[in-house]
């Protein structure tokens, strides 16, 4: 099993490539047709769904299906890879300018990990 980074970085090189793609041929009418249908996911993930499943009508996690749509996932099929956020909270010291004081505030830090989601085929 390949750890997190390692997982984010086939998934960022795969949409690098992708991104290369779309202009040929008729890929880039065929990734508009996608855009359409996902407009609650970001490019880059609309992107991710159309290069590994072209044909996907509707998408949704695990989760959303059993609980919002009320089915389930079939056994065994595999899911389509997508970049979620993964915000993480550290601390940072901070020196005042005027009185040289060092003071430790909470900043939020944007990081990203694979989730899956699933078409209406696959429930």
């Amino acid at each position: 099993m390949s750890t997190r980074s390692e997982q984010v970085k086939a998934l960022t090189a795969q949409l690098e490539q992708g991104v290369k793609d779309i202009f040929h041929s008729d890929n880039y009418l065929n990734f508009l047709r996608t855009m359409a249908k996902f407009h609650s996911y970001s490019v880059n993930n609309e992107l991710l769904i159309h290069l590994q499943c072209p044909n996907a009508s509707f998408v949704a996690g695990y989760t959303t299906w059993r609980d919002k749509f009320h089915r389930h996932v079939k056994a065994n099929e595999q899911g389509i890879r997508i970049l979620a956020p993964a915000p993480y909270r550290c601390h940072e010291e901070v020196e005042d300018p005027i009185t040289h004081e060092l003071t430790v505030r909470q900043i939020t830090v944007m990081s990203y990990r694979t989730a899956v989601c699933f078409d209406t085929r696959n429930t």
